[in-house]
């Protein structure tokens, strides 16, 4: 909810374009975050996006996933909310083109940097036989999993391991950022940037991706590559906002957290 900061909402005007990279039901017991406070904010992401449709992209998570095609996936993440999922469930079905998988941008030097929700893997690749195109178009090849839904979905639920999963690699909505130290997708034009784990204090970045803790905005400055974060939610502002809006004792709130992760 961060979004909505001042400072935020200042550097949204400036920027050429905003992305959300997904899980936008999800929050955590020690966040205090009710699910209609949740779902309220949601509504008004997803009003954002249709004011200004060509600046806001809207990426799909894992647990946008399991309810926007929870009939053909059959499976449910952690925190499903079986009470909402009907009227969430109607929602992302009747809005799917919203929303996307990927998005991509290239800069000058012709690097492309590449958004989804948890990143490719490269063993996901290979062991699904998938056959990527031209660095410029792995955005537009991503989505159309959207479209083919009989042959592509269930590739988009591969869970690994490092998840709870049996799959061997974690698909672009599942991978965890360990699967990337040693196994991330290394195209020499492509830089992935993705949310999904959490960074809990600062964000993690390599020399072929970044994984961003998803509850702090970041600011790409696409020919240098420098991230920075909006001075409010920034270190410990932002943490003293979560454990204060949490209606926790500092405690109790570090306690639920630790058990969380």
């Amino acid at each position: 909810m961060f979004w909505k900061e001042p400072e935020v909402q200042t550097a949204w005007g400036e920027a050429d374009h905003v992305v959300f990279l997904g899980d936008y039901l999800d929050s955590y017991p020690w966040e205090g975050i009710s699910w209609k406070r949740a779902w309220d904010n949601f509504m008004e992401i997803v009003e954002a996006k249709k004011k200004e449709p060509k600046k806001v992209t809207l990426l799909l998570g894992n647990h946008d996933y399991h309810y926007a095609f929870s009939e053909i996936v059959g499976m449910k993440g952690s925190r499903f909310n079986w009470d909402e999922a009907p009227k969430t469930t109607r929602f992302f079905q009747d809005n799917l083109g919203l929303f996307q998988f990927a998005w991509s941008m290239t800069n000058s030097k012709g690097l492309v940097y590449l958004f989804t929700h948890a990143g490719v893997v490269g063993g996901w690749v290979k062991s699904n036989k998938l056959v990527p195109p031209a660095s410029t178009r792995v955005a537009s090849w991503l989505n159309n999993f959207v479209v083919n839904p009989d042959t592509l979905l269930s590739m988009m639920w591969d869970v690994s391991r490092d998840r709870g999963g049996y799959a061997r690699y974690g698909s672009p909505i599942w991978a965890d950022h360990e699967e990337h130290h040693w196994n991330t997708w290394r195209e020499k034009k492509i830089y992935q940037i993705f949310g999904h784990s959490q960074g809990c204090y600062h964000w993690i970045a390599g020399d072929h991706s970044a994984c961003l803790d998803c509850r702090r905005p970041f600011i790409l400055l696409p020919e240098s590559g420098i991230f920075g974060e909006p001075e409010t939610v920034e270190g410990n502002r932002y943490w003293t906002k979560v454990i204060e809006t949490s209606g926790l004792p500092t405690k109790e709130w570090v306690d639920a957290w630790i058990n969380e992760i």
